[in-house]
């Protein structure tokens, strides 16, 4: 049997995507899920995040917070609890996630990001932090990328575009590309991730396996509700980013050089041009059958 991966996960809450994600590297077989972090870091979301580890018998794991501008104030979205149920207050002490981040990371480690890198760049203040690779839901590969066969419809001769997660903190995405403590960088773009949404596909495959997996049973019984409320097609950021963290195969990646405009009038534009040397490396496409072995896998 191969060794489990290690990882972090980095995750917001402004959608159930993050907290699907953290659930299935949470109950992979194949990961070593370390610590999680959460941005911006209020304590709804603290709370969130360690009832959900608690479910998969992980309740002891590192949670780390992000620097909220008032933790009091209410940062997961509504949709959790209709999905998933009323979630208890916790009276455990949240600690910054820069700490967890500088205690839980090494060279072994795979970061994986899915939210604005503000927790990732404090940790980045500390030149001793180091990662094996830092694998984040976001950035874009646009038509000088991925042949026009392969593009959406909306992304078609598009060059550049905004991408939420690096455009919400330039200045730690910027630092993350040179930063000497990351081995590798693997962009897991938006104009592949808006390729995979979760629908009724997806939900049976899940619903198929669900018995063997507390974590796929938490996320499809959640989903059932989700589906009711707002129907299937349910679009799955960060879930690619992390199934490509366990087999980088589920997409395919090409190494580029990552630019973006100055910010003007709301979110800068980003692209990705080739370029050798640079071990970062962004996604042009994905494999849908791998893709759905891998999140199945019990």
């Amino acid at each position: 049997m191969k060794s489990k991966i290690d990882i972090v996960y980095d995750m917001e809450t402004g959608d159930p995507d993050d907290f699907i994600t953290m659930l299935f590297l949470g109950g992979h077989p194949r990961v070593n899920l370390k610590a999680v972090t959460v941005t911006p870091g209020g304590l709804d979301q603290f709370a969130l995040v360690k009832w959900g580890l608690a479910q998969l018998g992980k309740g002891d794991l590192p949670v780390g917070v992000g620097r909220a501008k008032k933790a009091d104030s209410k940062y997961v979205s509504s949709i959790h609890y209709k999905a998933f149920g009323e979630i208890p207050p916790t009276n455990e002490q949240p600690v910054p996630a820069e700490q967890v981040l500088l205690e839980c990371c090494d060279q072994n480690t795979t970061f994986v990001e899915g939210a604005p890198l503000n927790n990732i760049g404090r940790a980045m203040n500390d030149e001793r932090f180091a990662i094996g690779r830092a694998v984040v839901m976001g950035g874009f590969a646009g038509c000088n990328m991925v042949p026009p066969e392969k593009a959406m419809k909306k992304f078609a001769g598009v060059e550049m575009y905004p991408s939420f997660n690096v455009g919400g903190s330039i200045e730690q995405t910027d630092r993350l590309l040179s930063f000497p403590g990351v081995q590798k960088r693997l962009f897991v773009s938006k104009n592949v991730t808006h390729r995979v949404v979760y629908d009724r596909q997806v939900h049976e495959r899940l619903s198929a396996v669900s018995f063997q997996s507390k974590s796929i049973d938490i996320i499809v019984k959640g989903m059932t509700v989700y589906m009711e409320r707002k129907g299937e097609g349910k679009k799955l950021h960060d879930l690619l980013a992390a199934a490509a963290a366990i087999d980088e195969t589920v997409c395919e990646f090409a190494e580029v050089e990552i630019y973006h405009t100055d910010k003007k009038d709301g979110w800068q534009k980003w692209g990705a041009r080739p370029c050798k040397g640079t071990n970062t490396w962004i996604s042009v496409d994905y494999d849908r059958k791998k893709f759905l072995e891998i999140l199945c896998e019990t």
